[in-house]
């Protein structure tokens, strides 16, 4: 499981700074062994407790209607950490759920010492689909969670065997979200979602419930966003994903199993910002990222699956080695870090051996 480290204030405005949590992922039992309450449900109401702003901490309340219960007792209300839009309190921040009515959302909550139950940023809770019934399709948001959530706990999906042929879905106003063609219950030929304005969001094809053939997808305003190749759920072949303007943002080449080959990305203005290419023969990957105006900037080079100890040299916008940090996978030493000034003299040298012992060569006072 990754982390982030946790830094929040409740007593900032939102533009002050992003939230940011230890835990934004989860991947195994223990990850979700603290949430006693895991449901999908539908937000019925945001409300406030006298008690919910006393003092320098701030929350306040939600009641719903469980949609499909995963783990815990069948509740209807919980509190929330932090404050909400909908409410006449001025102390928002980004570290705010903002939970609306009628939206549904995928609920992760711990017991309280009074045996009731806490939700908040923080926890992985997730955004199902919008007050309007918009859901994430493309970041797949709490599609991923529920599907997570009932392998991790042995529950059985639902699905439906006599469902066969288009099966149609629609937004609360009626317009189409989603026509898709089943086989038994199994997405089996084409899908296509749209967006509320009646505009294209993406164009998929299914082979047994994976993505096979092309996928499409577009922006809100109808210009095309990505244009990938899919082959038993994996992408493959060249994929390209676009920025609004219809300038490439990212183009990259993956092999007939789905391993991600090479891939370089674009500004707006068309750059090559970044790149990333893999060679099988060495079991190696390196990035290599360039300045905005097209200098190299540094490149790093990783055995691939070893992600701690890179390989990098960082140069200076005339050309010029800036620095270069060495990791060794025998000898005597294991890491060398030399710095340059920019006219190419060494301020800076420093090598450490596999028991600890740090050597400086040369100590100059610089930035790093």
């Amino acid at each position: 499981m990754r982390t982030l480290i946790f830094t929040f204030s409740f007593f900032l405005t939102t533009s002050a700074f992003g939230c940011k949590c230890l835990y934004y992922d989860f991947s195994t039992l223990e990850d979700i062994e603290r949430y006693k309450f895991i449901g999908l449900v539908k937000i019925d109401s945001i409300f406030l407790l006298p008690e919910d702003t006393v003092g320098r901490r701030i929350s306040h309340r939600t009641s719903f209607s469980i949609i499909e219960l995963y783990r815990g007792d069948s509740i209807s209300e919980l509190k929330v950490s932090g404050s909400n839009h909908n409410l006449n309190i001025q102390r928002w921040t980004s570290c705010d759920m903002n939970l609306n009515p009628e939206e549904e959302w995928v609920l992760f909550a711990y017991q309280l010492a009074d045996s009731t139950f806490q939700t908040g940023y923080c926890t992985f809770s997730k955004r199902y689909k919008s007050e309007t019934g918009q859901r994430d399709w493309h970041y797949q948001r709490g599609f991923k969670e529920i599907e997570k959530i009932k392998e991790l706990l042995g529950i059985e999906s639902d699905t439906d065997e006599t469902l066969n042929g288009q099966v149609i879905e629609k937004y609360l106003d009626g317009s189409i979200e989603v026509e898709s063609e089943y086989r038994n219950g199994i997405l089996h030929g084409k899908r296509t979602i749209w967006y509320q304005n009646g505009e294209m969001m993406t164009e998929e094809h299914f082979n047994g419930g994976l993505r096979n053939g092309k996928s499409s997808w577009y922006y809100e305003d109808g210009t095309i966003k990505r244009n990938y190749a899919y082959s038993n759920d994996y992408p493959i072949d060249s994929c390209r994903y676009f920025h609004q303007n219809g300038q490439i943002a990212r183009r990259t080449f993956y092999s007939q199993d789905g391993e991600e080959l090479y891939s370089a990305s674009f500004s707006q203005e068309g750059q090559l910002t970044n790149d990333y290419q893999v060679d099988t023969m060495k079991n190696e990957y390196i990035r290599t990222k360039y300045f905005d105006s097209g200098e190299l900037h540094y490149t790093t080079t990783n055995k691939i699956g070893e992600y701690q100890n890179g390989n990098t040299i960082q140069y200076y916008r005339n050309g010029n080695i800036e620095g270069t940090w060495m990791y060794f996978d025998d000898g005597e030493f294991k890491s060398e870090i030399k710095r340059w000034e920019e006219q190419g003299n060494l301020i800076f040298h420093q090598q450490e051996k596999w028991n600890g012992e740090t050597i400086i060569l040369k100590k100059a006072d610089y930035k790093r």
